[in-house]
């Protein structure tokens, strides 16, 4: 197989496909040339990209059917799909650790879908049946994975694509208007402008779809072909392959975002104090080599400058409780920690902590190599705790609260989004699983007594 091109649809209700042509001619007259255009490309699989059904939160869904039906419009139409570039694909993204969720018979009985034609392809699908019904087909929902994973699963396709013997063409389904500044700088090649995408967080539905059709060319040069008639229909149109271009491929892309993380991220560290130095210092090493960081092999460097920290961080006599939270672009990625020290030093409290938040926190899986140029670290050290007696002495923003009953027991950390004492005592009980409205002190009748406890901490962090 060999990718021919990318042709952008717009995403249509299926209300408005009948009377397309009477209300929104333009429209109407851009998808049936888009469709046309395919048609003479005369592809023997047609892969469909779009956002919003099925959808997983951080994951691609992938119909893995033989047919899948579906009512576009006014009509039922049936799509055969390709299992043979689906099988590849799968392997393919196994491989890589790109998460997507295959709905085979089995998957879709487990997570209540229906194996129908997602509604969000109806215009594309329409348009395509009626000129060109004899294609086989893969349909792909992009989900809520991020732009960099997204943009690497379109890099996965092209290989998959590519490792056939038949044409190819990419359909993608979004909103040409929230798109086309994306597709523009992609077909221009001008990553000045790609690289802000790749740094948020969330993408947009619309945008998602843009950024994997746009990682199957990656690296290759393209040029866009419009079908666009009027400002309305802009976007409407096909990314192609330049092929008069002298110089037919570039630099990746995804090497060029890696390598301006990874620079990125090298002055941000060379900015960090001895405890989110060492803490990130940690998790490379652990992630890299598997071994733990020699502390105070480490520390020598800061010891000019700092000197008194880094005797603290290594004296034994000032052990205490540390807490590490990872975080990628902005979000939690891993967390460790305790108020009570399990090592001999502070320092190796944050090695400790460090390597268990890269690799034992059961909300996520272990951090892998290729994040590290997005991991940064926050280093709480408890200062003190203490019994606390009334609410109203604890200050939010500067304690947190420990609470035990029996052998339930939580804690939330300071934070300016607690009002007072008693709401974050609230907010513990709840974490801990005590009823809010359960007595404090049930020893009379055989229960337990609530204890709160109140700690301070000093939190080192990247700014």
């Amino acid at each position: 197989m060999y990718l021919k091109g990318i042709s952008f649809f717009p995403h249509l209700p299926n209300s408005e496909i009948a009377e397309l042509e009477e209300r929104r001619p333009e429209t109407d007259r851009a998808v049936r040339d888009l469709a046309l255009d395919i048609a003479k490309t005369a592809p023997k699989t047609i892969v469909y990209l779009s956002a919003g059904e099925p959808s997983f939160s951080d994951a691609l869904t992938v119909m893995y059917q033989p047919r899948i039906m579906g009512k576009c419009s006014d009509r039922w139409l049936q799509m055969k799909g390709d299992l043979n570039l689906l099988n590849d694909f799968h392997d393919r993204l196994n491989e890589q650790g790109v998460p997507a969720v295959f709905i085979n018979d089995t998957e879709a009985e487990r997570y209540h879908i229906t194996p129908v034609i997602p509604q969000t392809l109806n215009a594309a699908v329409w348009a395509v049946d009626r000129v060109y019904p004899d294609h086989q087909s893969a349909v792909i929902d992009v989900g809520g994975v991020d732009a960099t994973t997204l943009y690497r699963a379109g890099r996965i396709l092209r290989q998959a694509i590519e490792s056939g013997d038949r044409k190819v063409m990419i359909a993608a389904v979004s909103d040409p208007g929230k798109t086309a500044g994306f597709v523009d700088a992609v077909a221009e090649q001008d990553t000045a402008r790609l690289m802000p995408f790749f740094k948020k967080t969330q993408l947009g539905g619309d945008l998602a779809v843009a950024v994997m059709a746009a990682g199957a060319v990656d690296g290759i040069r393209t040029k866009w072909q419009s079908f666009a008639r009027g400002e309305a229909t802009r976007g409407i149109g096909s990314l192609v392959y330049d092929l008069k271009n002298p110089d037919p491929t570039y630099e990746s892309v995804l090497k060029q975002i890696e390598r301006k993380r990874t620079d990125d991220h090298r002055r941000l560290l060379s900015q960090a104090d001895p405890y989110v130095g060492l803490a990130m210092a940690a998790v490379e090493k652990w992630v890299r080599e598997n071994q733990a960081v020699d502390p105070p092999a480490f520390l020598e460097k800061y010891r000019s400058e700092e000197e008194e920290t880094v005797h603290k961080m290594l004296d034994p006599v000032q052990r205490t409780g540390v807490f590490v939270t990872l975080y990628k672009s902005g979000e939690v990625r891993g967390w460790a920690g305790s108020f009570h020290p399990a090592a001999d030093n502070i320092s190796q409290e944050i090695v400790q902590n460090a390597i268990a938040a890269a690799s034992e926190d059961p909300r996520f899986l272990k951090i892998e190599a290729e994040e590290l140029n997005q991991i940064t670290a926050k280093v709480d050290v408890v200062l003190e705790v203490e019994d606390v007696d009334q609410a109203d002495g604890i200050d939010p923003k500067k304690q947190g609260v420990i609470v035990e009953k029996g052998v339930k027991a939580s804690f939330v950390m300071p934070s300016p989004d607690f009002n007072s004492g008693i709401q974050m005592i609230e907010a513990a009980k709840k974490r801990a699983g005590i009823p809010l409205g359960e007595p404090d002190d049930e020893r009379e009748f055989g229960g337990d007594k609530l204890f709160v406890k109140g700690f301070s901490v000093e939190s080192h962090m990247l700014d």
